[in-house]
């Protein structure tokens, strides 16, 4: 039985027939319970078994029938066959085979339009989690700026100036929503079809109280130490919810992340009072 790692569009390759495909859950009717992750491969499994990861792990080429007869053999009474995972489109410069995913075209080296259908996660390169690890963030932004930024492109043609510039932009945008916690947790909010609507009073009545008068007591203040320690007690009750909502969005508790983005803002809105108040008053942080 031959096997090819050839991408193509909704096609089984062990089968030779059509697969339908919703992201990276195969519809084919044959296909059950189990998926297994390889580069551009789908894995299906039809029943619960152990897997050889190590065998899997070890198709950087195109596979031979031998290993994958040793593939195959090391899952009994199974039937497998892959799809595609990275749709290919067309570079709009030489009409050659492109990964959506790709950035620039492996044929002839032109930028590739930013793929619309991709998260801010998929855009930066990092997992898609509330959890960030910053620093790795903020190498991979850098990294994909010295790629992207706009005066790289000043001497190329206007098609690739303005994706240039698109690209960037849509870049700037991801780093600054996932670098910020409350915009971060919105954010993946709607990637579960989750909003929290402007002037939401989905929140305890003692809650509201409790901001309220914290607003009243802030907009009076003019004492610079006593701003400062508003500050400060208010970054901390901002921290603890941070670390309630990473909580939440690891266990895939949706509705007790937004209850507590929905406080989130409320905080985040008084954290921008009392700069503004510090900066109309000359105080320094």
């Amino acid at each position: 039985m031959n096997m090819h790692r050839k991408v193509m569009i909704n096609v089984c390759r062990l089968r030779g027939t059509g697969v339908q495909l919703n992201q990276s859950k195969c519809l084919h009717s044959s296909c059950c319970k189990n998926l297994i992750l390889e580069r551009n491969i789908h894995w299906h499994v039809s029943s619960s078994v152990n897997v050889n990861f190590l065998d899997l792990n070890s198709l950087n080429k195109n596979p031979s029938n031998m290993l994958f007869g040793k593939i195959v053999s090391s899952i009994p009474s199974v039937m497998l066959y892959s799809t595609v995972i990275n749709p290919i489109q067309l570079c709009w410069n030489c009409n050659d085979s492109v990964n959506s995913n790709s950035i620039f075209c492996d044929s002839c080296g032109v930028l590739q339009p930013v793929n619309r259908s991709a998260d801010y996660f998929q855009i930066i390169g990092v997992d898609r989690s509330y959890r960030t690890d910053n620093t790795s963030l903020r190498q991979k932004y850098r990294s994909l700026q010295t790629l992207l930024h706009p005066d790289k492109f000043s001497s190329k043609p206007k098609k690739e100036q303005e994706l240039s510039e698109e690209f960037s932009s849509v870049v700037n945008k991801a780093y600054s929503t996932l670098t910020d916690p409350l915009e971060r947790g919105l954010y993946l909010l709607g990637l579960h079809h989750v909003s929290i609507e402007e002037g939401t009073t989905d929140v305890d009545k003692t809650f509201l109280m409790e901001i309220m008068e914290r607003n009243e007591e802030i907009e009076n203040e003019t004492d610079p130490q006593k701003l400062k320690n508003f500050y400060a007690n208010n970054k901390d009750q901002l921290d603890d919810l941070i670390s309630k909502v990473a909580e939440a969005f690891d266990s895939n508790n949706i509705e007790a992340a937004k209850k507590l983005l929905t406080k989130m803002k409320y905080y985040h809105s008084i954290e921008t009072k009392i700069k503004e108040i510090k900066q109309k008053l000359n105080i320094p942080d």
